[in-house]
């Protein structure tokens, strides 16, 4: 795929100097009266050469528009629309909630829209649920009722007011963490989606069209990667041998650490914005989301599974030429580290590179020799992100 960021970049060639020089030519020229900075007719130029320099840069502005690298808002939409594609609308948190009831005698049906909040955030069913007369206790997945991130992060426990009250329901609140609740598509994106687009138009066989899905689910999906797996048969079957012979695991446990190491598995690993792992009921979602795309080839069968988090600890000595620019470089080192820090926290399968981080501190005006103690150089795997758990940073005067 093209880096769309690497092409040449488009500019104005003209210049006001330019347009102005070529007015009092032309006018000299036609006239065959010399102009003098002070004349009238040079200030009347000068005006049209300003006007003439904005209509330049604005027409040269509507131009890069109808160019994907550049196109923003509408424009961009529009260039989607030759696609076939929408940008997606922002989605709604969601959340597992427990339903605790007394003993009843009959089956109880949760209608659809029933409502637990927390103050004035509402989540509600999307369908009828029914409770069995045995059960005691029921977990069920709740959505906010506004899209957007103004439902994430509802801890366990915290959204617990019934709505309306329920017969035999004696309490009901939610148990995961409330998440995947996204604003409106970004530019950025939509723009990297349109670029994968033409990788998903036959079926989703190639790595980018698995990508190109994958983020087609959900619009704070920022990276994905994509692999499958590379065991034969017989590596596989010693596999669940070993499994089988060390005992403790039901045959349901053992098939799950087996299922990515299955033939024909495509093993799907979202990120979030943010470098944030998806929560569970995210990955339902997009599981769901491929489970029923009719792109799917019928002999690939995909499994979405968080990626793995690594951490790291960054320890950097700077020393300065002046003692008076020790608070200055403070801030600077710290600003530069954290970009690249989010950097590489929002990319999976980023490497940990210290030269990174060396070369970040020693490029800041007034730093005379920076040494990094930690972190060392690690490989991190396609399926895994790097995610500072510390930053020390010492600045001393030479």
């Amino acid at each position: 795929m093209i880096d769309l960021s690497a092409l040449p970049e488009i500019t104005c060639d003209i210049s006001y100097t330019d347009i102005l020089s070529s007015l009092k030519d032309t006018y000299q020229t036609s006239t065959g009266v010399s102009l003098y900075p002070s004349d009238d007719i040079t200030f009347l130029l000068e005006i049209i050469a300003y006007q003439r320099m904005v209509l330049e840069y604005g027409i040269m502005h509507e131009s890069k528009q109808n160019l994907l690298a550049y196109a923003k808002g509408g424009r961009l939409d529009h260039i989607a629309a030759m696609c076939g594609l929408t940008r997606l609308e922002a989605t709604c948190a969601v959340s597992t909630f427990r339903f605790q009831f007394v003993s009843h005698g009959n089956a109880i049906i949760i209608p659809k829209q029933f409502q637990i909040a927390k103050d004035d955030i509402i989540f509600e069913t999307t369908h009828e649920h029914l409770v069995a007369s045995d059960q005691t206790t029921a977990d069920i997945q709740l959505q906010c009722t506004q899209a957007g991130t103004i439902g994430n992060g509802y801890i366990a426990g915290e959204i617990n007011q019934i709505v309306q009250p329920m017969a035999d329901l004696s309490q009901a609140e939610n148990i995961t963490v409330s998440s995947g609740g996204a604003e409106t598509e970004s530019d950025d994106a939509f723009r990297n989606r349109i670029q994968l687009f033409p990788e998903s138009i036959s079926a989703a066989g190639p790595e980018k069209a698995y990508i190109f899905l994958a983020k087609s689910c959900h619009p704070d999906i920022i990276d994905v990667s994509v692999s499958t797996p590379t065991n034969s048969m017989t590596e596989l079957v010693n596999t669940v041998d070993s499994y089988l012979t060390q005992g403790g695991l039901s045959h349901a446990q053992i098939g799950q650490l087996i299922r990515p190491l299955m033939p024909g598995t495509v093993n799907i690993y979202p990120l979030m914005r943010g470098g944030v792992s998806p929560s569970n009921d995210v990955l339902d979602v997009i599981q769901t989301y491929f489970d029923q795309s009719p792109k799917i080839p019928l002999c690939d069968f995909v499994f979405v599974q968080a990626p793995e988090q690594v951490s790291y600890e960054i320890d950097i000595s700077i020393i300065a030429d002046d003692s008076g620019q020790v608070g200055q470089i403070q801030a600077e080192a710290e600003t530069a580290l954290a970009a690249i820090c989010k950097q590489w926290r929002e990319t999976l399968g980023h490497d940990i590179i210290p030269e990174d981080l060396l070369a970040a501190c020693q490029n800041i005006p007034g730093v005379y020799r920076t040494t990094v103690t930690a972190p060392n150089y690690l490989e991190v795997d396609h399926f895994q992100y790097p995610v500072v758990s510390g930053v020390q940073i010492g600045v001393s005067p030479v």
